[in-house]
């Protein structure tokens, strides 16, 4: 189990959050499930700005082929009552491996779409924050 240990301010280029990292050395071929719960808010109290976040897991920098990534909007809103700023979301993230022995990276990435009134997000913080985020890898050996 990983904890984010810091929150990360999104551009438009994937980046690790702070703490979401975890390497695991495998002796012998084995599944191995990952699962991540988080959140992430719009970084600007502006009305009616809103960020496109792409949540994604990585193993050894790249992002895992089958699944194991979310994207979602958060808007704020002057037309929502009450008025919403630095709207809020949680994601869930699920993905299973099968690997042959050796060591391996993994990490939990994000990034925002640029675009007209598109924003940065703050994605994952500390266990006391209104985000955090906890990555889990259980492994199965076969």
């Amino acid at each position: 189990v990983t904890y984010a240990t810091a929150a990360i301010t999104t551009t438009t280029t994937f980046a690790v959050v702070t703490g979401c990292s975890k390497t695991i050395t495998l002796d012998r071929s084995a599944h191995v499930l990952i699962w991540i719960d988080g959140g992430a808010y719009v970084s600007t109290v502006t009305m009616n700005n809103s960020s496109r976040v792409t949540v994604a897991m990585h193993r050894g920098g790249s992002a895992l082929p089958n699944a194991g990534w979310r994207e979602f909007d958060l808007q704020n809103s002057e037309n929502a009552s009450p008025t919403t700023v630095n709207a809020k979301g949680t994601f869930s993230l699920c993905a299973m491996e099968t690997l042959a022995a050796g060591t391996y990276t993994y990490d939990i990435r994000a990034r925002h779409t640029a675009g007209t009134n598109l924003v940065a997000a703050v994605v994952g913080g500390t266990s006391t924050s209104a985000t955090p985020i906890t990555m889990i890898i259980q492994i199965i050996y076969q």
